[in-house]
């Protein structure tokens, strides 16, 4: 998706969300940390992938016993 198509879906999302009650967009506004925490919500959903693994492989992981993304372009070849 590009930005002006990003940009578009965010302003019509706004839109409702502002709808009637100004002060949620002004909540907006006032705030400077969005992108920290974008990048926040992108690693808890990312992290949300990891709640499905047992510990041992939890730890594996975290030990680079293993790699989840070697793992997961060696299967993308095959696919």
């Amino acid at each position: 998706m590009n930005i002006g198509t990003l940009s578009q879906n965010l302003t019509a999302y706004l839109t409702g969300y502002g709808r009637g009650c100004p002060e949620r967009l002004r909540f907006i506004t006032d705030c400077n940390d969005w992108p920290y925490m974008a990048h926040d919500a992108i690693r808890h959903r990312r992290a949300q992938f990891l709640e499905a693994l047992d510990i041992q492989t939890l730890e594996a992981i975290a030990t680079h016993k293993v790699s989840l993304q070697q793992i997961a372009a060696d299967l993308l070849k095959t696919l």
